[in-house]
């Protein structure tokens, strides 16, 4: 049986809507991009290590870490890709200066690989030498990307689509269609078997290894923002511009828990027994988890 109960808010934390949040390795960190910041913050208290307005002032899209914590990888609408430490949030470098806004970022289970997306184009950048050794073509604007946990596959959901690209193709692997609009969120199982797609009010769960579609979850009345899969892997989150966060048991698509929330949530990370929940009016929320 689960069960969601507030724990506190950082009010106003950012000074517009929080669109990206991710927690360190050791889970005892949050980072989150929203307005024109950056900011880490701890997870036990919702205190606040730093605040930084890395992207010129202007809108922070998409943050990610780096597999050992040590640095931020942000993007955003002044159309650059930062690094950052994570310590302190000090002296970010340009990794890569896109033609457009930087929409999401995602790292590479590697450590070494950092990919970006802006308007229909997605590059992987080497973070040893930020050189970039893959540059791969959209028709459309890529809303979100993703790694598979194994690092084989990144996932691009463009459009109406989700396109399914290998380590080093220059053509998709497979493309995961139709849905019903745009795809503004994905996910994949960490034991590789499921990839997840968000389209409009509408989850679909996909066979990773043939692309069929294995069922579709219907729970929300308006448009889903963000979903997260649970730390056990067996359970995913969703919530979205209905204020409703839905959990979902992955083997079977079976509703387990559906919760009114008060505002819309934009980002989404949990651990075992916490759950952090980004918003649209720039607050931070934490929840405990039962």
């Amino acid at each position: 049986m689960f069960d969601f109960k507030p724990l506190f808010a950082l009010e106003k934390a950012h000074s517009d809507a929080v669109r990206s949040l991710v927690l360190t390795p050791d889970a005892q960190h949050i980072v989150s991009g929203g307005g024109a910041e950056v900011m880490r913050s701890r997870l036990v208290d919702g205190k606040c290590s730093w605040q930084r307005e890395l992207h010129e002032r202007k809108e922070v899209l998409g943050v990610a870490l780096t597999p050992d914590g040590k640095y931020v990888i942000s993007g955003g609408r002044d159309s650059c890709l930062r690094r950052t430490p994570c310590s302190d949030g000090r002296f970010p470098e340009v990794l890569e200066r896109h033609k457009d806004a930087v929409g999401s970022v995602a790292t590479k289970p590697d450590g070494n690989h950092v990919a970006s997306s802006s308007l229909e184009r997605v590059t992987v950048v080497r973070l040893s030498d930020r050189r970039i050794v893959q540059t791969l073509d959209h028709a459309e604007f890529v809303w979100c990307l993703a790694y598979a946990l194994d690092g084989a596959h990144l996932l691009a959901a463009t459009g109406p689509e989700v396109w399914v690209w290998g380590a080093s193709e220059t053509e998709p692997v497979r493309t995961l269609q139709p849905h019903t609009t745009t795809v503004t969120g994905i996910a994949a199982a960490p034991d590789g078997r499921y990839i997840l797609s968000a389209h409009g009010t509408m989850i679909s769960v996909w066979q990773a290894s043939d692309g069929k579609l294995v069922r579709e979850l219907n729970g929300h009345s308006d448009w889903i923002r963000a979903m997260t899969i649970l730390a056990d892997g067996q359970h995913l989150l969703s919530c979205g511009d209905d204020e409703i966060l839905n959990l979902w048991r992955l083997s079977d698509g079976k509703p387990m828990h559906s919760q009114r929330q008060v505002g819309r949530i934009y980002s989404l990370a949990a651990t075992p027994d916490r759950l952090v929940c980004g918003m649209e009016d720039g607050s931070i929320r934490l929840w405990s988890m039962m």
